[in-house]
């Protein structure tokens, strides 16, 4: 005769199932507190500010600087993939449980991965260890995916169901796959109207970030790449929103950027670099009128 759950009695069902309720309220008790760890410590360091956007954003979408890099060393075999702070949290939980200090020590040795280029380390075993990092910015996140953070000599592999879905999100927006390499007919550029201002940072859709050191007219900057150094005019500037072509997609998927028509490449050295020949040459430029090209026209990748 086979197997039936009949003869179990009812009130021992009931039992059971409280019992995973209660096992299942617990960890979720405890997850609760190790976000509110979390929280303390990116206050304490960071101040108040921080700590609510990063609250928000951990209920809420992700931004790049939100995810991630996880390497995984499990017996030998090198996992990666990208997780949310709240996923990982499981695991410094399962870690540390018992030892709130080395759990908050974790947690802000995480939290110091923002400032540096280290990755904190979770040792579980001899032969089974954690490491992670807050990403910076695209390339390093190209880089992780490239696989040029390896934490032994073995094959490392993707693990995209280890992924937190709002990650992969992620790379859909920064136009990557997996490993790294752009997407081809996944996106949608639709131009902005944009006033430039002297001072800020422009982030370009190709992955670089840029400070305005003068807007010489209304197209053209002279700017400094944040990463290099190096000192640019970029001619025919126009800012754009970058965002996938599905019907509905989340506001976190959109990406704000420029791109420009040519770029003319200084050096890094601004003493040799003639400012006023600059200016005058376009600001006459200027108001002679520029021939706009194609790139007024919206763009499909």
């Amino acid at each position: 005769m086979g197997h039936t759950d009949a003869a179990i009695p009812s009130e021992e069902i009931r039992k059971q199932y409280r019992e995973y309720v209660k096992r299942q309220s617990k960890a979720e008790e405890k997850l609760e507190r190790g976000i509110d760890m979390l929280l303390e410590v990116a206050e304490l360091k960071y101040g108040r500010q921080y700590a609510q956007s990063l609250k928000k954003k951990m209920r809420g979408g992700l931004k790049l600087k939100d995810v991630l890099l996880i390497t995984n060393n499990n017996k030998g075999t090198e996992y990666k993939y990208l997780s949310s702070m709240e996923d990982y949290m499981a695991i410094l939980l399962r870690a540390f449980e018992g030892s709130e200090t080395e759990l908050a020590h974790a947690v802000q040795e995480l939290c110091q991965t923002k400032e540096n280029s280290q990755y904190a380390e979770v040792y579980l075993a001899a032969n089974k260890t954690f490491h992670a990092r807050f990403c910076s910015d695209e390339w390093e996140l190209k880089d992780f995916l490239g696989g040029n953070h390896k934490m032994t000599e073995e094959e490392v592999s993707f693990d995209k169901d280890r992924c937190t879905k709002e990650c992969l999100d992620v790379l859909t927006a920064y136009n990557m796959d997996h490993e790294g390499h752009p997407l081809i007919g996944k996106l949608h550029y639709e131009k902005m109207e944009y006033d430039f201002r002297q001072g800020e940072v422009l982030h370009n859709l190709n992955g670089s970030d840029y400070s305005v050191l003068m807007v010489l007219n209304q197209n053209d900057l002279f700017l400094m790449a944040l990463k290099s150094g190096q000192f640019l005019i970029a001619e025919g500037t126009r800012a754009y929103a970058r965002y996938p072509k599905e019907e509905i997609y989340p506001e976190d998927s959109i990406v704000r950027g420029i791109e420009w028509d040519r770029g003319i490449y200084l050096g890094n050295d601004l003493s040799e670099i003639s400012i006023d020949s600059i200016q005058k040459e376009y600001a006459a430029g200027h108001e002679a009128g520029w021939d706009e090209n194609s790139m007024d026209e919206e763009q499909e990748c």
